[in-house]
């Protein structure tokens, strides 16, 4: 019974050990690792509802003036005025132009002269080629610039003094002119006498006592 037991259990290891060799043979080569998938290019926000587009499939020439975020998607030749609001360059646009702009981000191919308020970034895709001038400037591995920067921080408002109150002139009191004098009333004149009386002459006589 024992010895029974035994190749029983020896049996049972030997389907075991021909079942893993089955499953895994040894003559089969590693499978290949599979690559990691490329990084694609960044593509920018879609337009929300304030916001101006230019699709893939448009070319403009000209002069843009715009009150809100401009997106570009597509080709532009000319200017561009956004001074209050952001600028986005595409990852398959291609702008020629003169942009000015609170900020700007480049995702495809600008050729020109930038001017911003605020700050210029260059994506890793982004390609810039002019001169651009603004407060901050980010430039992302893998981007290219080729050109002059200006970047320059915004100086503080100096304080402005209060207004001091204006001196006026004190008018003095014009003179009035002194009332003439009252005139002089007239002295009284004496008639005169047509026949003075002559006044007695009393003599004065020496007394002498006896």
């Amino acid at each position: 019974m024992w010895g029974r037991k035994e190749d029983e259990s020896n049996g049972a290891e030997t389907l075991a050990s021909a079942s893993q060799a089955g499953a895994r043979p040894s003559g089969d080569p590693p499978r290949p690792v599979a690559a990691p998938p490329k990084p694609t290019a960044p593509a920018p926000a879609p337009a929300s509802a304030g916001t101006s587009r230019i699709g893939q499939s448009m070319k403009f020439k000209g002069e843009i003036h715009s009150d809100e975020d401009f997106l570009i998607d597509g080709a532009v030749d000319g200017s561009i005025s956004v001074p209050k609001h952001s600028v986005v360059i595409g990852s398959e646009s291609k702008v020629h132009a003169t942009i000015e702009a609170h900020s700007v981000l480049i995702h495809g191919q600008v050729e020109g002269k930038i001017s911003a308020t605020e700050k210029v970034e260059i994506s890793t895709t982004g390609r810039f080629k002019g001169d651009l001038i603004a407060r901050r400037l980010e430039i992302q591995d893998g981007a290219v610039f080729v050109g002059s920067s200006a970047v320059h921080q915004a100086k503080p408002a100096s304080p402005v003094p209060p207004p001091q109150p204006e001196k006026r002139a004190e008018k003095k009191p014009e003179a009035q002119p002194k009332p003439p004098a009252p005139p002089k009333p007239a002295s009284a004149v004496k008639p005169a006498l047509a026949n003075p009386v002559p006044k007695p002459t009393v003599q004065q006589q020496s007394l002498t006592k006896p």
